[in-house]
């Protein structure tokens, strides 16, 4: 026996409400930005000195790789904080960084299928390179729940 009663559209307001547990997420995550406290000064004097160093030796850092002084910023902390999986100085921070890498890839491979779905009309997922740039700057933890947030909100087939 089918239903006649008529389906009531959900207002785009009513999802956002429905939504906002989510961004709180994002706000316990703004907390883990303290766990880089311990090692950013090791970093910067890295940046400062301009190499990298370790016990089997020492690799000259580039200040200037884009010619865009705030691209070249960004990821010169970038570059000498995934160091380590390139020289293997430190096994604990070689794994850590091995392991978000893959943990980052199955992340960015959802983001990537979204961006492909033709049911998805989400402007921000149409470019699956955009919130997994973001995420790297600024961490994925922060990222996604807004992500998911606007996804909720403005996704035409939920």
């Amino acid at each position: 026996m089918s239903s006649t009663t008529p389906v009531v559209a959900e207002s785009r307001l009513w999802r956002a409400l429905f939504a906002l547990p989510i961004l709180t997420l994002a706000g316990f995550m703004l907390r883990a930005f303290a766990m880089g406290e311990p090692i950013a000064p090791v970093l910067e004097k890295m940046l400062e000195n301009s190499e990298f160093t370790w016990d089997g030796g020492s690799v000259k850092i580039l200040k200037e790789f884009y010619g865009i002084p705030l691209l070249d910023e960004i990821f010169a902390h970038i570059t000498v904080a995934f160091a380590q999986l390139q020289f293997f100085s430190d096994p604990k921070a070689y794994w850590h960084s091995l392991v978000f890498l893959t943990d980052f890839a199955g992340m960015y491979m959802v983001f990537l299928i979204e961006g492909y779905r033709p049911a998805n009309k989400f402007p921000l997922v149409r470019f699956p390179l955009i919130i997994p740039l973001l995420s790297q700057l600024m961490g994925i933890g922060v990222v996604a729940p807004i992500y998911f947030f606007f996804f909720l909100r403005f996704y035409a087939g939920v």
